[in-house]
């Protein structure tokens, strides 16, 4: 460690603080209304594009059509959609912790522990 830190100074850096593996708290995460109203933005898009798609599909007559490109896409939008509206809750629950100054879980069955559910999905 010396050696680490005589190094630090011969460059004229300074001292390098050590990183920490483990934050308490919310230190270093971005947690704000940006964060969930942004993945709710992302999630009514995605669905949007996905009922386009879907009655784009529903009007088809032949198998290539059912199962082409406009099928996948709107599978794909409606997960990613889904996908990014449970993102935004898990945001969204972690914003409400925060602004009611808890601390959040980060294992399951701990307090404050809800938003790893809608993580998981």
């Amino acid at each position: 460690m010396a050696a680490a830190a005589a190094a630090a100074a011969e460059a004229g850096s300074g001292m390098e603080i050590p990183r920490r593996l483990y934050e308490h708290g919310f230190e270093g995460w971005d947690v704000s209304q940006g964060c969930y109203v942004t993945d709710y933005l992302i999630m009514a898009v995605g669905i949007a594009c996905a009922l386009i798609a879907h009655e784009k599909v529903r009007r088809a007559t032949s198998w290539a059509t059912l199962w082409g490109l406009m099928c996948q896409f709107s599978i794909f939008s409606l997960l990613q959609g889904v996908g990014a509206g449970f993102r935004g809750v898990a945001h969204h629950i972690l914003d409400t912790y925060l602004e009611d100054g808890a601390v959040m879980g980060r294992t399951w069955g701990a307090p404050h522990a809800e938003w790893l559910f809608a993580w998981l999905m």
